[in-house]
Order: C-alpha cells, then sequence, then structure tokens
C-alpha cells in the first residue's frame, strides 16, 4: 500500500543542496585590537524544507536554479534573494516565529531524552504524519541524532518534508522524504527518492540500536537517527521571482 500527495520532488524539490555557511557573528576579539573572529554554522535545511512546503501550498514549483546558475558556488551566496529568502525561513522554522520557537525548544528536549523514550514518542508522531499524509498535505519532519544540547551535537539534527509512505502488508511504514541534503537530480530522478524505516524492523527481538532508524536513498546515502517528529509549519506566501 502506497499514500502521495501532491508534493513531487520534480517540482518542489530544490535543485542544490544544503551547504550553506551561515555566519552567527563577527568582530575583533578583544574589541579593537585583537584578532578578527568569526562564529559560524551549517545548513538551511529548515529553510529548505519551509519554503519547498510554501510553494507547494502556493501552487507554485520551487526555483529550478542549480549549481551552475551561482558562478561555482553549490548555493546561492548571501545576498541573493533565494539565499537571503532561504535564511529568513530558516529562522522562522527555529527561532522567530511561534511555531519555530516550538520546533526548537522540541529539539533541546528530544535530544536530552533517552533513545527508548524517543523510539515510544517517534511512534506516537508516525500516526500524526501518516494522518496528514492521508489528508493529502505533507508535513515538515524534526529528524533528531543528538544526545546532548552542545552546540555541535545540536547541530548534527535535521529537517526534512514527509510527503508520502509505504506500508507493507505487516504493518511496517516507510516515510517519503525530501531531504534538503540531498538535491534533485532531473537527469536521474530515481536516485532522488528517500525512505525513512525502522533500522530494526528486520532484526526484532534483538536488543534495541542506539539509533532506531535510518533513512536512505537509491543512491546508496545513508544516515541514521534516534527519533523524529512532526514540526509546527505555518504558510507564508514565498517571494516572486526567486531565481
Amino acid at each position: 500500500m502506497e499514500e502521495r500527495t501532491e508534493f513531487t520532488p520534480a517540482r518542489h524539490a530544490f535543485r542544490f543542496p544544503n551547504r550553506f555557511r551561515n555566519v552567527i557573528w563577527s568582530g575583533r576579539l578583544p574589541p579593537w585590537t585583537g584578532r578578527t573572529k568569526t562564529v559560524t554554522s551549517r545548513g538551511r535545511c529548515g529553510g529548505m524544507v519551509f519554503s519547498a512546503l510554501d510553494h507547494f501550498h502556493a501552487g507554485r514549483p520551487v526555483p529550478p536554479s542549480t549549481p551552475h546558475d551561482f558562478d561555482g558556488a553549490e548555493v546561492p551566496p548571501d545576498g541573493h534573494p533565494l539565499a537571503d529568502h532561504l535564511h529568513s525561513r530558516q529562522l522562522h522554522s527555529m527561532v522567530t516565529s511561534w511555531c519555530g520557537a516550538l520546533n526548537g525548544l522540541r529539539f533541546l528536549l528530544w535530544s536530552l531524552l533517552p533513545t527508548a523514550a524517543l523510539t515510544t514518542r517517534t511512534s506516537r508522531e508516525l500516526e500524526k504524519i501518516v494522518a496528514s499524509i492521508d489528508d493529502g498535505v505533507p508535513v515538515a519532519l524534526g529528524l533528531v541524532t543528538a544526545s546532548s544540547v552542545r552546540p555541535g551535537h545540536l547541530g548534527r539534527n535535521h529537517q526534512a518534508v514527509c510527503h508520502g509512505y509505504r506500508k507493507s502488508s505487516s504493518g511496517e511504514v516507510d516515510l517519503l522524504i525530501y531531504d534538503p541534503n540531498h538535491p534533485y537530480d532531473p537527469s536521474s530522478p530515481e536516485r532522488s527518492d528517500i525512505v525513512l524505516r525502522r533500522a530494526d524492523s528486520e532484526t526484532s527481538g534483538a536488543e534495541p540500536p542506539s539509533f532506531p532508524y535510518r533513512s536512505s536513498s537509491t543512491a546508496g546515502r545513508t544516515r541514521y537517527w534516534r527519533g523524529f517528529f512532526l514540526e509546527r509549519y505555518r504558510f507564508r506566501t514565498p517571494p516572486a521571482p526567486l531565481r
């Protein structure tokens, strides 16, 4: 059994990878006389997820830009309308909106919980995700791998879009996701499919693994997670044009 929404990677997945570098602060330490220091973070997965959902709900495809359009860079540079839009939506997804603040808080709390507790909570979240897909509504997922709230660990958590699922005869559910770290490739669309599933679904009875879930693609890319949840998302009309 398979259920899909009308969100399709060919229309709503960006064609460049999530390889942004965000400058959080830059200045001299000590002030005026010290060396210039720059504090950075990596990635705008939440911005790409929320923007992809914005375009879906607006009935528009995402901009078809590829790395070839950015003068050799893999992503649009800061100052580019698309880069600035994704940065704004990244902040909305985690910090600067009520829904985003709740998402950010949930990432903090889930990163502190033991994996067994996350597995139980993820099972409840899965029911909500499946119900939304049955209603034709794709959702934003918060994927948790961190086991502490240290910044270096929290940065390993991730965000993605779930746009469908498959259910086996035994009741196991595989989620179909768009992962911003892996751009849609129109020359090889079948290699863009990514599936999120229980990593231990074929080894029932064994000791539960530290990372019970994995996301993998037909291209052989795999990541492991402690759990995932349904993020809060609110539609914002995407600006146009963003090419």
